[in-house]
């Protein structure tokens, strides 16, 4: 983490407070989204490595970033398609419901991780991708 801030970040906010209240939702969702990316393609090539070719569907397609603006409170979040829970039907439509026993691992089988690392390694990244893709969505919009 940069422990001096983060740079252009003073003058961002200020521009920021020139926006009406709907712009500013926009800029944020699109900023947030954009900033993700990083993550999305990186959790990506962990999964296409530990893909097997023995499972019907592949994690990999099925990864994406989601933007939820709720009760005054954006949350973009990366994850897998389809849920976390199998459904009768899933298996024909090609969900992977599958991928949190790979995540996560079971008794039988060890964990092997791909949405944590991705985000882990990639904070820092998230952040200045953050506050670029904000300014430049805000000086569009102004």
């Amino acid at each position: 983490m940069a422990t001096d801030g983060l740079q252009g970040s003073k003058e961002i906010l200020e521009n920021l407070k020139k926006l009406k209240g709907d712009q500013t939702i926009g800029v944020f969702k699109k900023a947030g989204k954009s900033a993700m990316q990083s993550v999305v393609d990186d959790a990506k090539r962990r999964a296409r490595a530990l893909n097997d070719s023995e499972t019907p569907s592949s994690i990999e397609p099925h990864i994406d970033a989601i933007v939820i603006y709720k009760n005054d409170e954006l949350v973009v979040s990366v994850g897998v398609r389809g849920g976390a829970r199998y459904r009768r039907g899933d298996k024909a439509r090609g969900l992977v419901t599958y991928w949190r026993y790979v995540e996560l691992g079971t008794e039988n089988a060890p964990a092997q991780p791909f949405l944590r690392p991705a985000l882990a390694e990639n904070q820092q990244q998230v952040f200045e991708r953050f506050i670029q893709e904000l300014g430049a969505e805000i000086t569009k919009r102004l």
